[in-house]
Parts: C-alpha cells; structure tokens; sequence
C-alpha cells in the first residue's frame, strides 16, 4: 500500500508540476503581439520547403493574411499549385488606391513580386545564396524565416549496418559503408542544412525587418526518443539544439521552434532507407492545423510548441523520471522487440 500510495503520489506531483510549468509560460508569453512590429500585409515570408506537406499549408496561411511569400522547394512538383492559390488568395486584399489602366498594371507587377517560387535544395549553397538575392531583389529584405524542408527515416540503426537479430557475424564494411551513407543524408539535409539556412539568412532578417523571426518546423521525435527513428530522431534533436543555441546567440531575432507528431503528408516518401510501415497506426495532425498553430506562435513569441498534448506530456514524463513507461510505449508503437 505504501509503495501504491507513493506512486500515486509521484504522478499527481509530476502532473501538477507540467500543468503549473505549462500555464506560466502562459502567462510570461502573453501579449507578445508582433504584428504590432510588423504588420501582416507588410510581411515578407520565405518558406523552405514549402511545395507540400506541412510547409504548404504555411505558406497558404500567410497568403490568406496578404503577406509576400517565397516558396523554394528541390522538386518543381507542386509549386505551381500553390502559387496559383497564393495568387488567388492575395487577390482578394483590399484594393490598393490605384484608378484605371494604371491600376491594373501595377497590381499585376505586385503580384508577380508578392508569391515567388523556386526550386533550390536547402544544403547548396549556391542554391540558398541565389535565394536570397531573389528575394532581396524582389522584397529588400526579409522578416519571417520557415524552416520546413526536411527528410525522414525509418529504419534501425543495426538494420540500416546489413544487421539483423540473430545474426552471428559483424556488420560487414559493405554494410557499415551504406549505414555511412544514410546518415550522411540524413545528417546533411536535417541538420547542416540548418546551419547553413541560418548564416544565409539570419543576417538579413536582422539587418532589414522591424521584429525578424525563425520558425523552424521540427518533430516530436526531437524530444521522445523510438526504435526505428533513431537516425531521424537525432538528427531533428541536433537542428533542435541548434536552433536553442542561435537564440541565444541572436536575440534580436524571435525564435518559435514547431514540434508536431506525426503528421498526414507523404513525408515517409522521403526516408533514404526505405519504409516497411512497422508502427501501429494512429490518428495524424493535419498539416491545417500544425500550421495555423505555427503561425500563432510566431505571433505571439512561444519559443517551443510540441503537439499534440500527449507529446507534450510525454516529453515531461521522460525527462521527470517517467523514462521506461514512455521507452515501454514507444516500442509498442513501434512494434519494437529485442
């Protein structure tokens, strides 16, 4: 009975501590309204990886408030798509005091201005270089970062080496030589790619806007470790930590760092090292609405926002002395056995 009661007791004190954690940040966060800094229809937005998913519907929502946008992507696929629907969004602002012919025209040339698009791969750099003189040529300057562009992976560590269980010999060098590999890619796109976005551009966001901002759209995986995402995993906690240490470095510069579950995109397409589809199946965020939370939080100044709720919960339970119980629900998930 002692045992049970102190247990009891350990939960609700770990309860209370999250929930009291979680309403004063509230309560400091509160009324950090940066729209007052930059208005919404003056905002010059530059989404990386913005052709799908859940940078799609980012840049979707800040058309809907009349923001200039940029949507670099690799691929070409998609990009006309949402363009067209950008375009179509801005369309309906208020219109500007322009009369006649020279009101056509001159909303014509805004247009083209307002939604830009280009294929670029955020680990070139003569890519990211060439993205922002497009924009800078096109806007002078920049006051919202999105970092979304991003790849997945779903395989052990050990599966990823040639190595099964059971197995009585080593990972051989063929073997070792391609998990070297997928972890290059990995590592590459989701983390030195970070980097390098953020020497590209941190410079002009603090040289050119009234209050510049970083979203930087990473995952739950970053905080609660799983079997099977352990290269991805680590290589979003690394871009995690990254990205906490430039706030430090650039405090100018308002930070808002997205931690979503898994989400409904064909972001599984990705994954370098295949997908054999292990984990069990449940419900998924819709990129709708990570987005819309997104752009909140860059609003409002939240430094970390990790949904939904259970992740949340789960990553104060980890780290508050509830590790086996969230390592134990992490294998079920994952169908995981050793």
């Amino acid at each position: 009975m002692a045992g049970l009661i102190s247990h009891q007791f350990y939960t609700g004190a770990v309860m209370y501590f999250v929930l009291s954690t979680a309403l004063l940040y509230l309560l400091f966060t509160a009324g950090e309204n940066r729209p007052n800094e930059v208005k919404k229809r003056e905002e010059r937005v530059l989404v990386l990886g913005g052709s799908s998913g859940i940078g799609k519907a980012i840049a979707i929502h800040y058309a809907k408030r009349g923001a200039k946008i940029c949507i670099v992507a690799r691929r070409e696929e998609g990009m006309e798509e949402v363009k067209q629907r950008c375009l179509r969004l801005l369309a309906k602002r208020a219109p500007r005091s322009v009369k006649g012919k020279e009101k056509e025209e001159t909303e014509i040339e805004q247009e083209g201005k307002d939604v830009l698009v280009m294929t670029g791969d955020i680990a070139s750099v003569e890519d990211m270089v060439r993205v922002r003189k497009a924009v800078n040529d096109a806007w002078g300057g920049l006051d919202t970062l999105v970092l979304s562009a991003g790849i997945s992976s779903l395989q052990p560590l050990m599966y990823n080496a040639g190595w099964e269980k059971g197995n009585t010999d080593d990972p051989t060098e063929q073997g070792l030589a391609h998990l070297q590999e997928i972890v290059r890619k990995v590592s590459e796109v989701n983390y030195v790619a970070s980097a390098l976005v953020a020497a590209t551009f941190f410079p002009m966001l603090e040289r050119t806007s009234k209050q510049g901002a970083v979203m930087l759209i990473s995952s739950a995986a970053a905080l609660i470790p799983a079997p099977t995402r352990t290269l991805y995993g680590s290589s979003k906690a690394a871009s995690l930590a990254l990205y906490q240490a430039l706030a430090i470095e650039h405090p100018s510069l308002r930070f808002s760092l997205i931690c979503p579950g898994t989400v409904n995109t064909s972001f599984r397409s990705s994954a370098p090292d295949g997908d054999d589809k292990r984990e069990v199946e449940e419900s998924k965020l819709e990129p709708d609405v990570v987005a819309e939370r997104a752009v909140q939080a860059v609003d409002s100044g939240e430094r970390m926002v990790v949904m939904p709720f259970k992740f949340s919960l789960g990553h104060w339970l980890y780290i508050l002395g509830g590790r086996k119980w969230i390592e134990r629900e992490a294998a079920k998930k994952y169908n995981w056995t050793r």
